[in-house]
């Protein structure tokens, strides 16, 4: 995917990292509301929600640091 957007250099990856950044940024303020809705979603009966599934979920969030620490 890398070499289709022209290499780790190219301004095509660049923005492409930046919205990475952008959206990742932007999840983490629902990162509450998001762990709440999985949470409630584990008596579902979804085989693939799970506690250990919201664990790291909740550590991908890095909900403990600031933006610009995550």
């Amino acid at each position: 995917m890398i070499d289709a957007m022209g290499g780790t250099e190219s301004d095509n990856f660049k923005i492409f990292k930046s919205k990475c950044l952008e959206a990742y940024l932007f999840l983490r303020k629902y990162s509450k509301m998001i762990y709440n809705l999985f949470y409630l979603m584990l008596d579902s009966g979804i085989k693939d929600v799970h506690m250990e599934g919201l664990g790291k979920l909740f550590d991908k969030f890095s909900i403990n640091l600031k933006d610009k620490e995550a």
